[in-house]
């Protein structure tokens, strides 16, 4: 997308599962752009270096409008991670309010309630939830990007 402009401002809900890393580098920050009001992100990908890049360390807030956070197959690192997400946002005056986590990958996650500041960590995949309302299939992988060179 070369043209980078606020587009259907209604739009509050995006769910994204980027093939690679480099499409999540490049389509996230493009969505952030072009939906700036999206108040749920529910990422099913995510690749480590590439989120705490833009969730951690971008120069600015992904989708200031950003309040409910949804991941599915969390790693250890980006599991970590996720507290000073929950900073770096705050900081910038665009705190989260909810952060979903997967049962599988909510585990994953360490420390003490009050390093997340006032955002609440839930147990819950809105990926699946989402996936089997709408896509009417139990092969998980599906509708989840790969690689071209993985088949």
């Amino acid at each position: 997308m070369h043209t980078e402009q606020a587009r259907f401002p209604n739009l509050r809900s995006l769910t994204l599962a980027p093939a690679h890393p480099d499409a999540f580098n490049d389509a996230l920050p493009v969505a952030s752009v072009c939906f700036p009001h999206i108040e749920t992100l529910i990422l099913a990908n995510l690749y480590p270096p590439e989120f705490e890049a833009l969730f951690v360390k971008h120069s600015r807030v992904l989708f200031p409008q950003l309040k409910d956070l949804a991941l599915t197959g969390v790693e250890k690192v980006v599991a970590r991670l996720m507290p000073e997400v929950a900073r770096f946002r705050a900081s910038r005056k665009a705190p989260l309010r909810n952060v979903f986590i997967d049962g599988e990958s909510i585990c994953k996650l360490t420390g003490p309630p009050e390093i997340w500041g006032d955002v609440k960590v839930k147990k819950g995949d809105l990926w699946e939830a989402q996936r089997r309302k709408g896509l009417y299939s139990n092969i998980k992988d599906l509708f989840v990007g790969r690689p071209l060179d993985e088949h």
